[in-house]
C-alpha cells in the first residue's frame, strides 16, 4: 500500500522513561493566567503529553499529578481560550509549589462563531474524519467520539484535501482498549496520499466491569502494539526482531541496480547522552515484515535523523515514514506512551 502517514501527537510524546520503576513522584502547583492580575485559571488540562497520566486543576487553579515514574517528560497544560503550554521537564524528585502561567490565545478570544444545526455535509464531512482519524477497522460501538458536535470540518473540493480542529478537547471513549483519551485535536489534513494530525492530550484507564473485560483489555492492547513500528524498534532496541517475528532489509527499488547492503540489527543502533534513547541509523528505506499471530508488510523511510527510547517511541514522528500495515494505525488504536510490553518467552 503505498500511502504514508504521520502520526504526530504532540502525542505525541513522552522523550523518556527511566527502567526505575520504583521511583514515584509528583508535580504539584497552580495554573495562573500570564497578566499583572494573576487570576486562577480552573479546570485546565494538566498532563504528561502522551501518556496515561494527566487531571484537571481545580477551580482554584490547583493540580497534582502523582504516581510518575523518573523521566523526562512533555508536561503540558491545555485550556480553551489560552495558548497551551508544553516544555520538557525533567522528573527526578517531587515538584512543588509551581507557579504555571498561560498566555491569552487572541485568535480564540476575537474569532466569533455562529453554531447552528448540522447540516448534510457536516454529517458526511465527520464520517469522513472519523473513517481517517480514528480508522475503518475498529468497531464503531466500542470506539467513538463522545463530543463529535465540537469538531468543525471542511472539504475543499478543488484540493480534495479534508481538513479538522477542535476548539473544545475531544473525549475519545475505547471500550475496545480501555481507554479514554482526553486531547486537543490542533490539526488534521487527509489529502490524496497523506493524511496527517497533531493532538495534545492524555488517556485514563476506563475501570472494567469484571477481571474478564480487563484481561480481554489487556489482550486487545497486547494485539495493537504487535507489529507496530513501537515493537519494531523496542524488538531492535533489545536484539529481538526474530523472537517478536520480525524480519528486516533494506529495500531494493527497481530502477536501482546497485548493491544493497545488507541490514544488520546490531549495528544501526547507537546509544546517546541520554541512557534511555536511541539514535537509528538507516542507509536507506527498510521493509519490515512481521509474521508472528498475523501476517503483515510494511516500509520504513527515514526523513530525517531517528531517535527512540527504550519503550519503543519516536521522540520525533516526523522523522520516519511509514508504508504499507504500519501506516494504518489511528486513532482508535493508540496507546498511551507510558504501555509496558510485556513478551511471552
Amino acid at each position: 500500500m503505498k500511502y504514508s502517514i504521520y502520526l504526530f501527537t504532540i502525542l505525541f510524546l513522552t522523550i523518556s522513561l527511566s527502567v526505575e520503576a520504583q521511583q514515584r513522584f509528583s508535580v504539584a502547583g497552580r495554573i495562573i493566567e500570564n497578566n499583572l492580575e494573576g487570576a486562577p485559571i480552573p479546570f485546565a488540562h494538566v498532563y504528561l503529553n502522551g501518556t496515561s497520566i494527566g487531571t484537571q486543576a481545580d477551580v482554584n487553579g490547583r493540580f497534582v499529578l502523582k504516581n510518575i515514574p523518573k523521566g523526562i517528560y512533555k508536561f503540558s497544560i491545555s485550556m480553551v481560550g489560552f495558548k497551551t503550554l508544553m516544555k520538557l521537564t525533567s522528573i527526578d524528585s517531587d515538584l512543588k509549589n509551581l507557579v504555571e502561567r498561560l498566555d491569552e490565545n487572541v485568535t480564540d478570544l476575537v474569532e466569533v462563531r455562529v453554531k447552528g444545526k448540522k447540516d448534510k455535509v457536516w454529517n458526511k464531512s465527520i464520517r469522513d474524519f472519523e473513517n481517517e482519524f480514528l480508522g475503518r477497522d475498529i468497531s464503531r460501538s466500542e470506539i467513538q467520539i463522545m463530543n463529535r458536535e465540537v469538531i468543525d470540518v471542511d472539504y475543499d473540493k478543488a484540493k480534495k484535501v479534508l481538513t479538522a480542529k477542535a476548539e473544545q478537547p475531544l473525549m475519545i471513549e475505547n471500550r475496545n482498549l480501555g481507554y479514554l483519551y482526553r486531547g486537543f485535536l490542533v490539526e488534521f489534513q487527509k489529502g490524496i496520499s497523506r493524511m496527517s494530525f497533531k493532538a495534545s492530550g492524555y488517556f485514563e484507564s476506563l475501570k472494567p466491569s469484571s477481571p474478564k473485560q480487563q484481561k480481554r483489555w489487556e489482550s486487545n492492547r497486547r494485539e495493537v502494539f504487535q507489529g507496530s513500528i513501537k515493537h519494531f524498534l523496542w524488538a531492535l532496541y533489545r536484539n529481538r526482531l526474530t523472537e517478536e517475528g520480525f524480519y528486516a532489509y533494506y529495500f531494493k527499488d527497481r530502477k536501482y541496480m546497485g548493491v544493497v547492503p545488507e541490514f544488520k540489527a546490531d549495528e544501526v543502533v547507537r546509544p546517546t547522552s541520554d541512557s534511555t534513547v536511541f539514535l537509528l541509523e538507516l542507509k536507506g528505506m527498510l521493509s519490515v515484515d512481521y509474521n508472528y499471530n498475523f501476517r503483515q508488510s510494511s516500509k520504513v523511510m527515514p526523513v530525517s535523523q531517528i531517535f527512540f527510547n527504550q519503550y519503543g517511541e519516536l521522540i520525533d514522528p516526523y522523522s520516519v515514514e511509514l508504508y504499507g500495515k504500519m501506516s494504518e494505525n489511528r486513532m482508535g488504536k493508540e496507546l498511551p506512551s507510558d504501555y509496558i510490553y510485556e513478551p511471552k518467552d
